[in-house]
């Protein structure tokens, strides 16, 4: 590599032109200070984020509230899409649940029908077929298939 006479391998002092954007300065001191001389993508990238990064006005840093919005609206999206309609959904099994009679013919979660023969603090006895009974948890009832079906062989 040829070089003149006084010349420096990197220029530590970068004149500029008077007159140049804040952008264009930056380009040219980076462009001094770097060792190729040729301007390549990576700085390119850094002076075009120096340039979009400064605030447009005043300097000062953007609001607490404008930089916590993206979060509330986020939250108040799964709010009212998910964990709504699932507590609604809870508390309508949870009335169903305080609601059983002696009587009911019900399905538990496990696909089994019967008909409640006795109530307890959390257990149901049901009646599945002729003189076989069985016992299960509260919440093991699906759904209320007929309410309080009374006729004259349920009564023994």
């Amino acid at each position: 590599m040829h070089r003149c006479r006084g010349e420096q391998k990197t220029s530590q002092s970068v004149r500029l032109a008077p007159g140049l954007p804040a952008a264009e300065a930056s380009r040219g001191a980076a462009l001094a200070l770097h060792p190729s001389g040729k301007e390549d993508a990576l700085f390119q990238l850094i002076d075009a984020a120096y340039a979009r990064g400064a605030p447009a006005t005043g300097g000062g840093s953007p609001s607490p509230i404008a930089s916590l919005l993206p979060f509330v609206l986020i939250m108040l999206v799964l709010y009212l899409l998910i964990l709504r309609p699932q507590i609604k959904k809870q508390k309508a099994h949870q009335q169903m649940i305080d609601e059983l009679e002696k009587g009911d013919e019900i399905i538990t979660s496990g696909g089994i029908h019967g008909v409640i023969q006795n109530l307890r603090d959390d257990v149901i006895v049901l009646k599945v077929a002729e003189n076989v009974k069985i016992e299960v948890s509260r919440a093991a009832v699906a759904q209320v298939k007929n309410k309080n079906r009374s006729t004259a062989g349920d009564r023994s």
